[in-house]
């Protein structure tokens, strides 16, 4: 077990992802991902 650099949260070693340089769990590197990626609106404005 491993814990997650941003959160703390203990996880399998081989469920360990890095983002900025950071060996982070799935759902922080989910977070980083999309704080990276353009916001996308919640709805299509006409």
């Amino acid at each position: 077990m491993t814990k997650c650099e941003n959160c703390g949260v203990e996880v399998l070693t081989e469920d360990l992802y890095e983002a900025n340089g950071l060996k982070v769990c799935e759902a922080c590197q989910l977070k980083s991902a999309s704080l990276l990626s353009p916001s996308q609106p919640c709805s299509s404005e006409k």
